[in-house]
């Protein structure tokens, strides 16, 4: 069995890849790496201290664990506390399932070397893994999940001998501060004020009460759906996309609500229903997040988003003066940024989006608070916000599919192929620029683009396409798929 990290940690099916075994050597990988005398000399650290700051946690300060509502989470969970004392780290371990961000924030609070959730995030149910959340609270960088991965394998062992006598795990209740702190970001007199009737839908994930219990507190009107532990997700996969969330469209427009709210498994992605039922984008949120912070807020900094993510945000960064950066799919990327630059927003086309003065990390709770704030300054629903955006900033029609394949392998050989096809064209616009920073992205005459993508996670081609107008990118989807087609023959 080849275990390695995807995008955003280690993922593999229930029983076959992801066992009580395969789990045990991960963590006795990232045992050893936190006790590795070579870990503070990668880069991620040298840039941090080059800036005047020292992000480098002792082992000997614990791990916080926590973990999703997934099939077997606690008992995983709980095996992985045990294997780290095992080998002489303290371990935090969440008291119930808790959100990633919650468990993100815990390792800053705690000051902790590393944190661990056991998810498999928006996956299929039968998936389940490990997302490891490094001292500074934001993803592993690549480079660190490169040498874990080295360490699976050695005989060498860098952590100490217990000789019986064990470190603790002490549980804990990650929630708690976490609520408290992104609630202090946000104005939520005004929000209460505004008087706002709101649905919840955590998707039977880790978010289950999140919101309920920020809501309640201040009187506002809330409701959740789908709000019980399920590890078949209701026969969804736990991903807030359109196609997963009717439920939620249909309570919000029965309920006349204002707006639904949608988190996938581990709580840390976003999706936004308005009150007429509609989806709201990931890019969408992302911009409107960016508008309220610099027009109401008056916050500064620079934007970071992912190869995959809309023109709209470049259009706002020229706007606005703002410097943009691009990076590779994965909010690890992004992190690193945050840790190193003034970045004001960050986020990904999945929907995971992060902002300054929080954790350096995908952030889902504080941004729905941040879009009811946005609301709420604006006197108006989020979907007229959004059509001021695109009136101001320009319209952009984006659309993404999935392609499953059997194995990886067949997902890369089809990649492969497509490297080597000659394409001059989509729906009859000449390309005029190829990028290959995370994939292939064509960029076409008239500023639409494609994006074909193998999923660092799963067995799954991705096909992202942004064009002038819906049947544009419908168009183009539709002959991105006849050659992928055609690649798999």
């Amino acid at each position: 069995m080849n275990i390695s990290f995807g995008t955003d940690g280690w993922r593999g099916i229930i029983a076959q890849d992801f066992t009580s075994d395969n789990l045990k050597k991960v963590i006795r990988a990232i045992a050893n790496w936190l006790y590795w005398p070579g870990r503070g000399e990668l880069d991620i650290y040298k840039a941090v201290k080059e800036n005047g700051k020292s992000i480098l946690q002792d082992p000997g300060n614990g791990v916080v664990i926590g973990y999703d509502t997934r099939f077997m989470s606690s008992y995983f969970a709980k095996l992985a506390a045990e294997e780290l004392i095992s080998c002489g780290i303290p371990v935090y371990l969440s008291k119930t399932h808790t959100s990633s961000p919650a468990l993100t924030h815990a390792v800053l609070e705690k000051q902790a070397a590393a944190g661990i959730i056991i998810t498999a995030s928006h996956n299929a149910p039968h998936y389940n893994g490990i997302k490891y959340k490094a001292e500074y609270g934001g993803a592993a960088t690549s480079e660190m999940t490169w040498e874990i991965e080295k360490l699976l394998n050695t005989t060498e062992r860098f952590y100490p001998f217990t000789n019986g006598n064990l470190p603790t795990i002490q549980e804990f209740s990650p929630d708690k501060n976490y609520l408290k702190d992104i609630c202090e970001l946000v104005d939520m007199e005004r929000i209460a004020n505004s008087r706002f009737k709101i649905i919840s839908d955590p998707l039977y994930g880790a978010a289950i009460g999140l919101m309920e219990r920020i809501f309640k507190q201040i009187g506002s009107y809330i409701e959740e759906i789908r709000n019980e532990e399920n590890p078949n997700f209701g026969g969804y996969d736990p991903e807030p996309i359109g196609k997963n969330i009717a439920p939620l469209v249909e309570k919000v427009l029965r309920s006349q609500a204002d707006i639904g709210f949608s988190f996938d498994g581990d709580g840390d992605t976003l999706g936004i229903v308005d009150s007429l039922g509609s989806f709201i984008q990931p890019h969408e949120i992302f911009a409107l997040v960016l508008w309220h912070l610099v027009e109401n807020r008056k916050w500064t900094g620079g934007i970071a988003t992912t190869f995959a993510t809309s023109r709209l945000t470049k259009s706002m960064a020229e706007h606005y003066k703002l410097p943009l950066y691009e990076t590779a799919v994965g909010f690890k990327h992004i992190t690193n940024l945050m840790l190193i630059n003034d970045i004001l927003i960050g986020g990904e086309e999945s929907g995971g989006i992060g902002i300054k003065n929080s954790i350096p990390d995908k952030n889902a709770p504080l941004i729905a608070l941040m879009a009811l704030e946005a609301m709420s300054y604006a006197g108006k629903g989020i979907d007229e916000i959004i059509n001021e955006l695109s009136y101001n900033f320009g319209t952009y029609y984006f659309h993404r599919t999935d392609i499953c394949f059997e194995t990886n392998e067949e997902k890369e050989e089809v990649m492969n192929r497509l490297c080597k096809k000659n394409i001059k064209s989509f729906d009859g616009t000449k390309i005029k620029d190829i990028f290959t920073l995370d994939g292939i992205k064509y960029i076409l005459d008239d500023n639409s683009w494609i994006l074909f993508r193998a999923s660092g996670t799963e067995s799954i081609f991705r096909i992202y396409v942004e064009a002038t107008s819906h049947q544009k990118a419908n168009r183009i989807l539709a002959e991105c798929e006849e050659i992928t087609s055609q690649l798999l023959n």
